[in-house]
């Protein structure tokens, strides 16, 4: 499992440092670590769009009318009522 873990982390880190490179070196800046200020909230934000719209729903639905709703509709009034 570390082997597994430390691969991704390795993998990850060496694209960032392929990417920012590289927009530096496309826009003229010499120092290309500035660039991480900009690449790494970018690629956040890519990184949460889901790739499947519709399965992203059906698991939302289900995680909410199973767990969610119930939590907020019978639990937390409970335990409000209780701390009263």
């Amino acid at each position: 499992m570390f082997i597994w873990i430390f691969s991704v982390l390795v993998k990850l880190s060496i694209y960032l440092f392929i990417n920012s490179y590289g927009i530096a070196q496309l826009i003229g800046v010499n120092k290309w670590w500035k660039m991480l200020i900009f690449t790494v909230p970018v690629i956040f934000a890519i990184s949460l769009i889901p790739a499947n719209i519709f399965g992203i729903l059906d698991y939302a639905s289900l995680v909410w009318t199973t767990f969610i709703f119930p939590i907020f509709i019978v639990g937390l009034p409970i335990l409000f009522l209780s701390l009263v």
